[in-house]
């Protein structure tokens, strides 16, 4: 807040070394040489206009607070009352100046806030909400059930022997438990379950209405204000104040730049409350480093208005870190800045670079944004002409996110095959291009017969529910895998549906495919066959041994198809090079030219 004689040069010095840290990031140890200082004023008139709206609270209460009513005439009770609150506008006026005068933002700001409770009270005779009228509730402690878990046995009716503390076939015999090591519990008798004696067959008396089915229920109207701000300017004792308090207006900082000094009682409108108040200004002369200029402040707080590149300085390490538009990691860096990152995202709307805030404000020069904004061109350019080059970063990456998918395939066939896939057992630790160069023959049949088995099923049986099994695994497998294995294909089914399930009668062979290079074979294609298999659940142990197994071979055949289809993986490098350089994770005005 500037002081009786105004804004000092430390104050100025303070709020561009602020500016420059947020815009750039970074702490600027020079100091800034303030000279030439001016006081600027400008006066504000706000006025603001309220609209009425009402809602009523009701509560139970133990007895009747004011007149009792029929439940069917509260409502024309409480208009009647809305009426008169309405017809009296003072009373409601006194109630809104109360609120603005302690709450000042008001009137800077529109919003919507609570005038008054009323204090006149209406009661009726109700139903009990709590009970539904019935006088009695589900226990809490029993759910209603009328039992509660023994807290000996936890529902299974039996507990460890004393005799032989729950060792089965003790050595020297135990006849309390007949060498079984559990016993019948004394607690529930084998049971389970214990009677609850907190209530009666699950229910107990209400506690809101004691039983009675109804209560007394009061009413009382709120009054609400929505409120809508209308600002004029008066005065202004520098030109230049006027646009900038107009884009103040639009900005979130707004109720910070404006002070109410006054505010008026009277008003012949009497839902139109009127204040007065003031915006503070300051000019100077700033230096920094090589740059200098006469930059321009708003508000309290000192915003930036203009600031004549004084600061263009700090912009020059993001014009250095675009120079190399191949280095595609450091001209995201150079682009992480403030300044940089609201240059590219008002570029989305504007055509003209000039009409950016940060070259409007005088933070950076319009030809330091156009050589930045060239160089970022440039760079999404590169990215788009060389995509299909073969790299070896794009082809491991690619071969990672493969392998991601591959193990949920795999994973899940694991789950749901009879066969439960074991490293250590002969042949069965073997998976992908290991399992076809193992044993091909093997990979042969098990990709054959369940293609065999489908057709004799579907064309000879009419057993059309394996069929559709087949189809919505296979348009599942091409949603996860075509968009990364074949672009240009998902790019022709994408968003057709029909499309989609004919390109889902060849990815049942593709799946097939895949399937038989799990040690398993393949899974068959029956509703009755989706549930997990018990034996996969052996613990840790085994999960681990299946991940220290296969996910290596897993790799590997991802590693194999990513440099077959090295052009994919270059798709696949292009789409996180794209969200990267536009720093957004929607890239799909691009996709068309990535394929």
């Amino acid at each position: 807040m500037p002081g009786n004689r105004g804004f000092t040069a430390n104050d100025i010095a303070n709020a561009m070394q602020a500016k420059a840290q947020d815009a750039f990031g970074e702490n600027f140890s020079s100091p800034f040489s303030v000279d030439a200082i001016e006081q600027h004023r400008a006066e504000v008139s706000f006025t603001v206009s309220v609209d009425y709206s009402f809602d009523y609270q009701s509560r139970a209460v133990s007895k009747a607070t004011g007149p009792l009513y029929d439940r069917a005439h509260i409502r024309a009770v409480l208009d009647q009352r809305q009426a008169q609150l309405l017809q009296a506008p003072g009373y409601l006026r006194e109630h809104t100046q109360n609120y603005l005068r302690e709450h000042v933002g008001g009137y800077r700001e529109p919003g919507r806030f609570r005038v008054l409770s009323d204090r006149q009270v209406y009661c009726s005779v109700e139903d009990c909400q709590g009970c539904q009228a019935q006088g009695r509730v589900k226990c809490n402690r029993c759910h209603g059930s009328g039992h509660n878990t023994c807290h000996m046995c936890h529902t299974s009716g039996r507990v460890t022997c004393d005799g032989c503390g729950g060792v089965r076939r003790h050595p020297y015999g135990c006849s309390r438990c007949g060498n079984a090591g559990k016993v019948i519990c004394h607690t529930c008798h084998g049971g389970g379950r214990l009677v609850c004696h907190a209530c009666r067959n699950g229910q107990v008396t209400c506690q809101s209405c004691n039983g009675a089915c109804q209560l007394i229920y009061e009413y009382r109207l709120q009054a609400w204000a929505g409120t809508a701000v209308h600002y004029t300017w008066g005065a202004a004792s520098a030109g230049w104040m006027l646009p900038a308090m107009n884009e103040a207006m639009h900005t979130p900082e707004r109720h910070s730049v404006f002070s109410v000094d006054h505010i008026e009682l009277h008003s012949d409108d009497p839902d139109v409350f009127v204040a007065s108040g003031h915006v503070a200004a300051a000019q100077a002369a700033v230096s920094y480093q090589q740059a200098s200029g006469t930059c321009r402040f708003i508000g309290p707080q000192l915003q930036a208005v203009f600031l004549d590149g004084v600061l263009s300085g700090g912009f020059k390490k993001a014009l250095e870190g675009v120079k190399d538009h191949q280095n595609i990691h450091q001209v995201n860096q150079a682009s992480s800045s403030k300044i940089a990152r609201q240059l590219i995202s008002e570029m989305n709307q504007q055509s003209d670079v000039a009409h950016t805030t940060p070259v409007r404000k005088g933070i950076i020069s319009a030809a330091d944004a156009q050589a930045f904004l060239q160089s970022r061109q440039r760079t999404l350019q590169y990215i788009l002409a060389t995509r299909h080059q073969f790299r070896w970063g794009a082809v491991f990456a690619f071969a990672c996110s493969l392998t991601g998918l591959l193990t949920v395939l795999y994973g899940l066939m694991s789950l749901f095959s009879a066969q439960i896939p074991n490293a250590m057992d002969g042949n069965k630790g073997y998976l992908g291009l290991f399992a076809l160069v193992h044993n091909p023959g093997s990979v042969l049949a098990a990709f054959t017969q369940p293609l065999a088995n489908l057709l004799d099923s579907t064309f000879a049986k009419g057993n059309y529910w394996q069929l559709l099994c087949w189809l919505l695994s296979a348009l599942l497998f091409n949603r996860c895998l075509l968009p990364r294995v074949a672009p240009r294909l998902w790019g022709w089914a994408e968003g057709n549906l029909l499309r989609g399930v004919l390109l889902s009668v060849p990815g049942i062979v593709l799946l097939g495919l895949f399937m038989a290079m799990h040690p398993s074979g393949h899974v068959l294609m029956q509703l009755s066959e989706f549930f997990p298999n018990s034996q996969i659940s052996g613990g840790l142990g085994r999960m681990w041994q299946w991940g220290l197994t296969y996910v290596p071979q897993i790799f590997v055949l991802a590693l194999v198809i990513a440099l077959v289809r090295y052009k994919a993986a270059g798709v696949h490098w292009g789409q996180r090079m794209l969200r990267l350089l536009l720093q957004t994770r929607d890239v799909s005005g691009y996709q068309s030219r990535l394929r």
